[in-house]
């Protein structure tokens, strides 16, 4: 079954495939951030640096996902096939939006 709202398969793979690395790599950066900042005070437990704000990590996510598309014309290829960035936001949000609920459960379980 062809699902028309997607684009072609190729690039669904890839962008899930890429969005979860940097996601992995804004998680990694932004836990680093937050334990830099409390050099300090006492450090913060992991249990605390893991469960960092997902409303600052997804946008940030999503926006290095852009750059990195725009950085390689990914859009404007997207863009010729038909695929607009209305149609590309979902499949950019649903690797970090997935990865931060699952982080979140196992911290909090």
């Amino acid at each position: 079954m062809k699902l028309s709202f997607l684009p072609p398969q190729p690039f669904v793979s890839v962008l899930l495939r890429r969005g979860a690395l940097l996601w992995l790599g804004v998680r990694a950066l932004m836990t680093l951030v937050a334990l830099l900042g409390s050099l300090h005070a006492e450090p913060p437990p992991l249990r605390e640096l893991l469960l960092l704000p997902p409303l600052a990590v997804v946008p940030v996510t999503l926006g290095v996902e852009w750059l990195d598309l725009r950085r390689r014309n990914e859009d404007l290829l997207l863009a010729n096939l038909g695929v607009g960035p209305a149609r590309l936001l979902p499949l950019l949000l649903l690797p970090p939006l997935l990865l931060e609920a699952a982080v979140t459960a196992l911290v909090r379980w």
